[in-house]
């Protein structure tokens, strides 16, 4: 049977898989050392670098963008993407969500500074 160990560090996520011998047992130990270097992955922020209303929505998000070209994604509560949307620029852009099930997603944004997330709630029409 193989195992899985997830270690999150930040933006980072790690997933080590190993399977234990045939006697099913774990002998010794090992050391392993992993070094990242020339990260240039965008910071998470709690700063607000888009706004996304009204929320709750049932028909049409309007998402304001004034921090330039980004991409605009939503995840259902089982972390499947089901919307995604590049802005080219600042402004306000319109996204229909009348289509999606009722319930709680996850929105992120990202441009190459910043990722930025958020919970909206989607109601039924």
């Amino acid at each position: 049977m193989t195992r899985r160990l997830i270690i999150f560090g930040g933006a980072l996520a790690l997933v080590l898989y190993w399977s234990p011998t045939a006697a099913q047992t774990c002998t010794g130990a090992a050391a392993v050392a992993i070094t990242i270097q020339n990260c240039t992955a965008a910071a998470e922020t709690d700063a607000e670098p888009m706004r996304i209303f009204p929320n709750p929505a049932a028909e049409t998000l309007w998402v304001v963008n004034p921090g330039g070209a980004a991409t605009l994604q939503m995840f259902d509560v089982w972390g499947k993407m089901v919307l995604e949307r590049k802005i080219e620029g600042d402004g306000t852009l319109e996204v229909a969500v009348g289509h999606l099930v009722p319930g709680v997603y996850l929105v992120r944004g990202r441009s190459e500074k910043w990722v930025w997330k958020k919970k909206v709630q989607i109601l039924k029409r």
